[in-house]
C-alpha cells in the first residue's frame, strides 16, 4: 500500500496549551480510517495542521513526498488533499447547482466532462439543484458540502464530524456515500463521535486524547484497549469491560 500522507513527530501548542504533541502516523493509499477522542483530544486542530489552516510547532507533514507544512490551504486542497468542516461550507445565497459551479471555478484546470453530473448523482442532489442550501434538509446540506469538496477531485478526504446533527436516517445515507467513494478509491479519514458509526464503517481506528495518539488499529484492537476505554468512552464503559473479562475468565 502506497503512503499518501505521512505526520511525524507534529506538535501544537496554543498559548501554552499543547493542543498536539508528538503525533506520528501514515495513511496509506485506499484506506478508510476513523480519527476519534474526547471533545479538547486535538482532532480538529490535527486536520489544520495536515491541510494550512494553522502551521506545527515541530515535526513533518508529508503529502505523496512532499512537506508541506507551511503551505497555504489552497495550494494543499490543489495537491488532492481536502477537508470538510463540522459545518457545511457552502454559498448560502445561491444554487446548489451554482454552488457546484463556483466550486468548479476553484480548480487550477477544467474538471473532466460529466464531473458535475456524476457529483450530483453519487451525493443525491439531482432534487435540490434550484434550491438554496438555507432550504436543504441538513443531511442534504451535509452532502451538499461533501460534493463541493470532491469538485477537486481529492486523493485523500478529510471529514470533520460528518454526521453531527444528522437524524438515523440522515445517517444511514450518510455511511452509503462514504462507503461509495472509498469504493471508488477515493481514500478517506473520518473525525466522528458516533462510535457506532465509526466503527462499523472504519477499516482501521486513531484516537487521541490531550493532543497525544494512545492506539492505532483496527475497530477491534480500540474496542478491546483499556486506555481507549477510560479516556473516551468513560469510567462505566471501563468497569464493564472489565467485568466482561472477569465473566469469560470464569468458563
Amino acid at each position: 500500500m502506497n503512503a499518501l500522507l505521512d505526520i511525524a513527530g507534529v506538535s501544537k501548542t496554543f498559548g501554552g496549551l499543547r493542543a498536539v504533541s508528538e503525533v506520528s502516523f501514515t495513511i496509506g493509499q485506499g484506506e478508510l480510517v476513523g480519527l476519534i477522542g474526547p471533545n479538547g483530544a486535538g482532532k480538529t486542530t490535527l486536520f489544520n495542521l495536515i491541510t494550512g489552516h494553522d502551521k506545527p510547532d515541530t515535526g513533518r507533514i508529508t503529502w505523496r513526498g512532499e512537506h508541506i507544512e507551511g503551505f497555504a490551504p489552497n495550494l494543499i486542497a490543489r495537491r488532492g488533499l481536502v477537508r470538510t468542516f463540522q459545518n457545511p461550507m457552502v454559498f448560502e445565497n445561491v444554487t446548489v447547482e451554482d454552488n457546484l459551479m463556483i466550486a468548479r471555478s476553484a480548480r487550477s484546470d477544467d474538471p473532466p466532462a460529466g464531473l458535475a453530473e456524476r457529483l450530483i448523482d453519487t451525493c443525491g442532489l439531482a432534487a435540490y439543484l434550484a434550491q438554496k442550501p438555507g432550504n436543504l434538509p441538513y443531511g442534504v446540506k451535509r452532502r451538499l458540502g461533501i460534493a463541493l469538496a470532491l469538485t477537486i477531485e481529492p486523493k485523500l478526504l478529510l471529514l470533520d464530524e460528518p454526521a453531527a446533527g444528522l437524524n438515523q436516517g440522515e445517517r444511514q445515507e450518510l455511511v452509503s456515500l462514504l462507503r461509495a467513494l472509498w469504493a471508488g478509491g477515493l481514500t478517506l479519514v473520518v473525525v466522528e463521535h458516533d462510535m457506532r458509526l465509526v466503527m462499523g464503517l472504519c477499516q482501521r481506528i486513531l484516537v487521541l486524547d490531550a493532543g497525544q495518539l494512545i492506539d492505532d488499529g483496527p475497530p477491534a484492537q480500540i474496542q478491546a484497549n483499556p486506555e481507549v476505554a477510560r479516556v473516551y468512552l468513560g469510567k462505566a464503559a471501563l468497569k464493564a469491560q472489565q467485568e466482561a473479562k472477569g465473566s469469560h475468565a470464569g468458563h
